[in-house]
């Protein structure tokens, strides 16, 4: 391919040849354009020379466009052919354009399509790759804001602008769609509603064809109608100026949109500042991830298994209610007779020496004698003697 991309217009009318240079000029491309009004002179051009794109009308003089396709496939195979028809030209299918192995537009045109396909043959890609819009995470990303404009000041400028290209309406947009000023001789000359809805996506595409062009990219569209012709002229990022002509006269008026509409424009980016070209994008909320505790906590806890109740044998002396566990009730002791302690002998304390008095209430006595008792029986006389509880003077006394 060579240095510079090479593009032949065939139009007997030129109309080609300045739609294609409006863009090229609009996009800051830099290409050789060589425009020629029959499909001869193009053959030949591409016989002479090492061309990337011809874009050619449907009606020719001395040839059908689609025999133009035909031979200059034959000429360089890889070479992209366009045809631009007229609104009252036949449709054509996309699978029929892959057939013949050209792109086939009817006019008015969709100048955003126009703009990726013209740009994706200078580029030596295939035309058919710009026909679809790119698939973009612009639409779901927020701008931000749209920058303030000082309407007083713009409505100065749309006023001397109506005036110097005697237009029907010219109606200044933002990118949300909202009207801003209305200006010319008929108010309703057009659907403001409808046109600000169908002109908000071409507001994305300009900030897209950013990067592909490069530098600030702006942007001029014509849409050619029987009833109305419609010039979009961007305004930095986030503005657009519409004007509106009767059908019969919107053609002829493109040198003068193209020279006072963007000046007009340049005089409201002068006014937005370097805000007409800032995006102040919001950062999407990051997704939380599931943390371990997190996770957990969406689990089903396990439930702890249950232990089977464990009932003790009330001990003696107590009794089990039978109300769900072993409860102490109050015990129950037998009743010792008044006759079964004889405190008698008490009496005789007296009588037993200091020793034996001692021994009674000695602990270490106590204890022992404690610690050897079997049974809760009362002891014998005798017993009392042999543990030492009782003296030997006591038994002699009672002789």
């Amino acid at each position: 391919m060579p240095s510079l991309p090479r593009i032949i217009t065939v139009d007997p009318s030129s109309n080609v040849a300045r739609i294609v240079r409006a863009a090229i000029d609009l996009s800051n491309y830099a290409c050789r354009q060589i425009d020629v009004p029959s499909g001869e002179e193009a053959l030949e051009e591409l016989r002479l020379t090492e061309s990337t794109l011809v874009i050619s009308a449907l009606n020719l003089e001395d040839m059908r466009a689609f025999d133009l396709a035909e031979q200059a496939k034959q000429e360089r195979e890889n070479i992209g052919v366009l045809i631009l028809a007229d609104l009252d030209d036949p449709e054509m299918d996309i699978e029929t354009q892959q057939d013949y192995g050209f792109v086939y537009m009817q006019r008015p045109i969709d100048m955003e399509q126009f703009s990726r396909v013209l740009f994706a043959g200078m580029r030596g890609e295939s035309l058919f790759s710009g026909l679809q819009r790119p698939k973009t995470e612009q639409n779901v990303r927020s701008m931000g804001p749209v920058p303030g404009l000082d309407l007083n000041r713009a409505q100065e400028i749309i006023s001397r602008l109506v005036s110097e290209l005697s237009a029907m309406s010219i109606l200044l947009i933002d990118r949300e769609g909202e009207v801003l000023l209305e200006r010319g001789p008929s108010a309703d000359y057009i659907d403001t509603v409808a046109l600000s809805s169908a002109m908000v996506p071409s507001m994305q595409a300009t900030i897209d064809m950013r990067d592909i062009v490069g530098g600030e990219a702006t942007t001029l569209q014509f849409f050619d109608g029987d009833h109305r012709d419609i010039y979009v002229l961007s305004v930095g990022l986030h503005h657009m100026v519409c004007i509106a002509f009767d059908g019969e006269l919107g053609q002829r008026q493109f040198g003068a949109v193209n020279r006072y509409g963007r000046r007009a424009a340049m005089d409201l980016i002068a006014l937005l500042g370097a805000d007409a070209f800032f995006i102040q994008r919001s950062k999407p909320e990051p997704e939380q991830e599931e943390t371990p505790l997190r996770m957990r906590s969406t689990r089903s806890t396990p439930q702890a298994p249950v232990e089977e109740e464990i009932k003790l044998a009330p001990a003696e002396g107590f009794e089990n209610t039978g109300g769900g566990g072993n409860e102490l009730e109050k015990v129950e002791f037998e009743q010792i007779p008044d006759d079964a302690f004889d405190a008698s002998f008490l009496d005789q304390l007296d009588q037993l020496d200091a020793s034996e008095v001692d021994a009674m209430f000695d602990p270490d006595v106590l204890g022992q004698t404690a610690a050897n008792l079997k049974s809760q029986r009362t002891l014998s006389e005798d017993e009392a003697l042999q543990l030492g509880l009782l003296g030997t003077n006591l038994e002699n006394s009672d002789q």
